[in-house]
């Protein structure tokens, strides 16, 4: 049952999700863990007469795998962290493009203003 499980487990790990996605499924994945080992473990121990040593066996063998998922999802979303921080980094100061493109609105206004300007100069001529 417990290769069946996570034999399943890993498909979903599998499944291509994007950045975003798997931060928002990364609780529901960790929740899943816990119940399918929770469920492997207790229904072991009862219906198949292990042993205590035996079924602490493979309840250590569940535990291990699920620190090895949450070390594997800390460092996904460490990346993600990253990622995220270089990204308000980059937003927050302006770029080139942005600072030539504020200057050539302003020169664009102080155009038309001037437009406006020598057309009335040259109604006033007439």
């Amino acid at each position: 049952m417990i290769i069946v499980a996570f034999g399943e487990i890993s498909m979903l790990k599998k499944i291509n999700l994007s950045k975003t996605s798997k931060r928002q499924n990364i609780a529901g994945i960790t929740l899943v863990f816990l119940l399918l080992s929770f469920l492997c473990c207790t229904s072991h121990t009862f219906a198949s007469g292990l042993s205590e040593p035996e079924a602490e066996d493979q309840c250590g063998q569940v535990a291990a795998m699920l620190n090895s998922q949450k070390n594997e999802i800390s460092l996904e979303l460490r990346l993600i962290k990253r990622e995220i921080a270089v990204l308000k980094e980059s937003i927050s100061k302006p770029g080139i493009t942005e600072i030539i493109g504020g200057i050539g609105y302003i020169l664009g206004l102080f155009g038309i203003g001037y437009y406006i300007h020598a057309r009335s100069l040259m109604a006033a001529k007439k």
